[in-house]
């Protein structure tokens, strides 16, 4: 199933909805460098142990012991993907966006007229007055 067919299983805001998009923080696995899935890895804990198949990329920042930051790859199994799927070589997510909206006509306040066809514009201090009728031919 591709992303485009993929149906979201969450439920947007009013005014959001979720996109499809590639997560730059994962990468797909290929066959030569595919260690086995951390998740469930812990204290006393063991790891899934099966076959990775994507890696997130954790940035770890240490703090004042001096050994500076580290960026590491966690690898894990499409059991264990935290919402994430493959399609095309790449690992997607989804995102919450708004709901892009159509402009806004711009009106133009500059003068306009009522339904009894009374004229109004606005003088320099910014009141409405009303325009004098103009004759009709």
């Amino acid at each position: 199933m591709t992303s485009e067919e993929r149906t979201c299983p969450y439920i947007a805001p009013a005014g959001h909805h979720y996109v499809a998009e590639v997560d730059p923080q994962w990468v797909v696995l290929t066959d030569e460098d595919r260690p086995p899935c951390r998740a469930g890895a812990g204290p006393r804990l063991p790891a899934c142990g099966r076959p990775s198949v994507a890696a997130l990329h954790h940035h770890v920042e240490r703090g004042s012991a001096g050994t500076g930051s580290q960026d590491l790859w966690w690898a894990y199994c499409e059991n264990h993907l935290y919402g994430h799927w493959i399609d095309d070589g790449q690992v997607y997510v989804w995102m919450l966006r708004p709901v892009p909206t159509p402009p806004v006509e711009q009106r133009s306040w500059a003068g306009w007229s009522n339904a009894a066809g009374d004229a109004w514009d606005r003088n320099a201090s910014g009141v409405w007055q009303r325009r004098p009728a103009r004759e009709q031919p």
